[in-house]
This record gives C-alpha cells, structure tokens and sequence, in this order.
C-alpha cells in the first residue's frame, strides 16, 4: 500500500501470481473480492459491533468498467467522475476528513494520469488517499485509518 505520493508496499494476490499487465475482468474480480471479504468481516464484528461501526459506511464509487456509449453518457450526466478513487469512507481520523482507496490488481498496477490529478485534489482538500494492492491490504488500511483519534476539527483550524 501507499499513499498518493508514496512508495508501494507487498502485495496480496488473491487469485495466485502477478498478471503480466492491467486485465479489467481481474480487477473486476479482485474488488468483488474484496467486497466479500469486508462483508464477511464486518459480520464477524458484529458480534462486538463497537470495534468499527463506520465500516457500515463504505461505500465503492463505480465509475470502472466498459459501457455503451449511451449508458456512458447517462452515468456522466448522473456525475461520474473520470479518475475518482474505488472506495469512500467518510469518517474523518487523524486529521483527515475521510479515506478514499484506489484498488490495483498488481505490484505492476500503475496509477494514471487523471488518477493522480484527482488524488493530489483529494489530498489538497483534506483527505487521505490510498492506493491499496489486493483485498488484504485494502482491509488492514481500514482497520489503520479506524484505529487513528478521530478528526474533531478541520485541518488548519485551531480548536
């Protein structure tokens, strides 16, 4: 894992090996992947449900994945953002304002252009962003980010 502008850490690899490059099915099944693997592990906190109720709060943004044009132009009208991160938690913690996460498939998985433009604004606004490599270290970022002092005030004002 790293931040926006950080290095990269390891990598998990749910579905065995490293892909030679970026395949969308992979990614596709990396994240509903991960989603299973949250939902199976937010019911095991349910059985002490003051651990971390904000995960009931995350949510995927779904902006990946091919359309027809015509539906890619409903999903714009509707606001759709190019480069937008793949999931939102918004509970703010140390300082932040909330966490978005960018999901890659690969150790080889690179962020693009608009990806990064949109993570720097994400960043300038107050939030953390992470780029996370499989569903493990997706999961262990959230517990990270839940386990800092919540966010009382905005970054930059005094209390």
């Amino acid at each position: 894992m790293h931040d926006a502008v950080g290095s990269k850490a390891g990598y998990f690899d749910r579905f065995g090996g490293l892909p030679g490059g970026e395949d969308r099915p992979r990614a596709r099944r990396e994240q509903l992947a991960c989603e299973a693997l949250i939902r199976q592990r937010n019911q095991h906190l349910e059985e002490s449900p003051d651990d971390y109720p904000e995960l009931d709060l995350l949510y995927h943004i779904g902006n990946g994945g091919k359309r027809t044009t015509g539906s890619g132009k409903v999903m714009k009208r509707m606001g759709v953002k190019k480069g937008m991160p793949d999931y939102h938690l918004p509970v703010g913690r140390g300082g932040y304002l909330s966490l978005y996460i960018e999901m890659k498939d690969s150790a080889n998985g690179r962020v693009l252009p608009h990806q990064k433009a949109v993570h720097e604004s994400l960043l300038s606004l107050g939030n953390q962003v992470l780029i996370c490599f499989g569903c493990e270290e997706a999961w262990a970022a959230l517990l990270r980010y839940l386990d800092l002092p919540p966010t009382v005030s905005l970054p930059g004002e005094s209390e």
